[in-house]
C-alpha cells in the first residue's frame, strides 16, 4: 500500500474521531491500563478501590460539562448497582465467586465494584452510540459484545489470577480462568449497549416515545417505596430480607433512585 493511500485512510478515519471520542477514548485507556497494572503486577485491593472511584470521579467531571457523558454515567451508575445483584448471585447461590475479605462490602460485592461496573457500562454505552451514528445499527449491536467477549474474557482471568476475585465453578467450561457462562453473559448483555446509550442520552428514543413522565413516576411510587424501606406491600408489610442484608439493599436502593432522579431532572 502506498504512503499516499495509507495517509487516504488515516485522513477519513480521523474525519470520523470527534475531540469527544478522544477524551473518551484516553479516558477509557487510562482505566483498562490501571486494572492492568494492578491485576499484573502489584495486586492490591486497595488500588482495585483508588482506581476505580477516581477513574469515576473524572467521569463525574467529565459529566459536569458534557450532556451525552452526563447521562451515560447515570445509566451507568444505575447498571452498577444493580450489579450487585448479580455479584449476590453467583457469591451466595451459584455459590462460584469468591471475593477477597478485609475491605468494605456492599451486599456481597467490594464497594468499588458498583463504580467500576459503572465505568464499563458507561464506555460501552458510548462505543455503541458512535457505532450507531458513524457506522450502522448492526455495528452497534455486534461491536461492543465481540468486544466485550474478547475484552472481559482475558480480564476476568487476569483478575483470578491477580487477587480480584476468584471463580470456584465453571459448568459450562472455562476461558482461561474465566467461566465461559460469565463470558458468554457479559457479550449478551454488553450487545444492548446501544439501547443503554440511548436511554442514557436526553435525545434519544427513550426519551422521546411520548411517555407521560409524571404518570410514570405516580405508577412507580410502591414499587420505589418497597424497594427503599425493603418491605413488600403484602398485607403484613414484613420485611422481604434480613436485618444486614434489607440495611445494605435499603441504602442501594436509595442511592440508585437519587441517581435516577439526577438523570431526569438533568434532561429537564
Amino acid at each position: 500500500m502506498s504512503d499516499s493511500a495509507i495517509l487516504s485512510r488515516v485522513s477519513r478515519l480521523r474525519a470520523y474521531v470527534t475531540k469527544q471520542d478522544t477524551l473518551v477514548g484516553l479516558w477509557m485507556i487510562g482505566t483498562v491500563i490501571a486494572f492492568y497494572h494492578n491485576f499484573l503486577f502489584t495486586q492490591l485491593t486497595a488500588l482495585s478501590y483508588l482506581y476505580a472511584l477516581g477513574f469515576y470521579g473524572i467521569g463525574l467531571v467529565y459529566a459536569t460539562v458534557n450532556e451525552r457523558i452526563r447521562h451515560l454515567t447515570a445509566i451507568g451508575t444505575l447498571g452498577g448497582f444493580l450489579e450487585l445483584l448479580g455479584d449476590y448471585f453467583l457469591v451466595h447461590i451459584a455459590g462460584s465467586l469468591v471475593y477477597p475479605t478485609g475491605y468494605p462490602f456492599l451486599l456481597s460485592s467490594p464497594a468499588y465494584m458498583p463504580f467500576a461496573w459503572a465505568l464499563l457500562i458507561t464506555f460501552m454505552g458510548y462505543i455503541g452510540l458512535r457505532l450507531h451514528e458513524e457506522i450502522s445499527t448492526f455495528a452497534a449491536y455486534l461491536g461492543p459484545a465481540v468486544f466485550a467477549f474478547v475484552a472481559e474474557s482475558g480480564f476476568e482471568s487476569l483478575a483470578s489470577q491477580g487477587g480480584g476475585w476468584i471463580y470456584t465453578t465453571a459448568p459450562l467450561g472455562w476461558v482461561g480462568h474465566a467461566p465461559l457462562f460469565i463470558v458468554v453473559a457479559e457479550a449478551v448483555m454488553f450487545a444492548s449497549s446501544l439501547l443503554l446509550g440511548e436511554a442514557g442520552c436526553p435525545h434519544g428514543r427513550f426519551w422521546n416515545r411520548g411517555h407521560d413522565q409524571p404518570e410514570l413516576r405516580r405508577r412507580l411510587l410502591p414499587v420505589r417505596s418497597s424497594l427503599e424501606s425493603g418491605v413488600i406491600p403484602n398485607g403484613n408489610e414484613r420485611p422481604c430480607l434480613d436485618a444486614s442484608v434489607q440495611r445494605s439493599a435499603t441504602s442501594i436502593a436509595r442511592s440508585m433512585f437519587r441517581t435516577a432522579d439526577f438523570m431526569t431532572s438533568s434532561r429537564n
